[in-house]
């Protein structure tokens, strides 16, 4: 059997994370202009394949970049949403991760990593709200049982694209991903 340098592994990484990071860009577009936005968390389905089918250090990097790389591009997420958005995409991207590494099944590793994602969530939003004197406990739970349409999106389609991406490109070097 045939396999690639490390060298042309290392680059199909990165214009994977790459892609994965403008997904995470235009898919909220797209969602926002039809007014599905919010509710569908149309930036973190591109990030949770990213997840899948990057080495944790990647699948991280294009958690926190993307948000910042939207913001910057778009508008959007506005402040201080960018920074809660960029802490739990990488939590997200890199619990993914480390659970496909440990070989979990890509639909169990998504399952685990949405839930920790959404405590991730209600922590950072509690606590931004709780130092701005909001009803803290209350804002993190409304800003996770906002995304739960999405989080099923996440988990029918997450593992479906991460299993044909995987597949098509990384399937040479499975031991990179630790």
């Amino acid at each position: 059997m045939k396999t690639n340098p490390p060298e042309l592994h290392a680059v199909r990484q990165v214009v994977i994370a790459s892609f994965l990071c403008a997904a995470g860009i235009v898919v909220p577009i797209i969602f926002h202009a039809v007014g599905l936005g919010r509710m569908f968390l149309p930036m973190h389905l591109p990030i949770l394949i990213a997840g899948l089918v990057l080495p944790w250090r990647e699948a991280v990097v294009t958690g926190l970049v993307t948000p910042w790389a939207s913001a910057l591009i778009t508008g959007m997420p506005p402040m201080p949403t960018a920074v809660i958005m960029s802490i739990e995409l990488a939590a997200l991207a890199g619990i993914a991760s480390l659970l496909v590494a440990a070989r979990l099944p890509l639909w169990a590793a998504s399952l685990l990593a949405i839930a920790a994602r959404a405590c991730v969530t209600w922590l950072a939003t509690s606590l931004l709200a709780k130092w701005f004197g909001l009803p803290h406990q209350v804002a993190g739970w409304a800003a996770v049982a906002a995304g739960a349409p999405g989080m099923l999106i996440q988990l029918v389609f997450a593992p479906a694209f991460a299993g044909f991406i995987g597949r098509r490109s990384l399937a040479h070097a499975p031991s990179e991903r630790t």
